[in-house]
């Protein structure tokens, strides 16, 4: 009969390796040559879209926008509130992988 204490003994025992020719070392190879693969497009897809729209986009037409709708955004308490959580957001996020990669 397993109680607690068996089971946690069980639980706590190492399981024997399994033969399996190294598909392992190699599929734990394939996720980390994928993941460095998508980091890296998630890093240099928006600026290539970037570099391709900027050309295009009419500064004066921006600008203009920017300067009527700017007085209006700086007094928003919304914005303000919003920018604040963002920025923790971030923060904290930077500080979870941080330790996470440490670990």
């Amino acid at each position: 009969m397993i109680d607690d204490r068996n089971l946690d003994a069980l639980l706590l025992k190492p399981l024997t390796e399994v033969p399996d020719r190294g598909f392992s070392a190699r599929l734990i190879d394939r996720i980390a040559e994928r993941e460095s693969w998508l980091d890296a497009a998630m890093f240099w897809a928006p600026l290539a879209v970037a570099a391709v729209a900027i050309p295009f986009v009419p500064v004066r037409d921006v600008t203009d926008a920017i300067l009527h709708l700017s007085p209006g955004v700086a007094g928003s308490g919304a914005v303000a509130f919003a920018a604040a959580v963002l920025a923790l957001t971030l923060s904290l996020d930077n500080a979870l992988r941080e330790r996470a990669r440490d670990e």
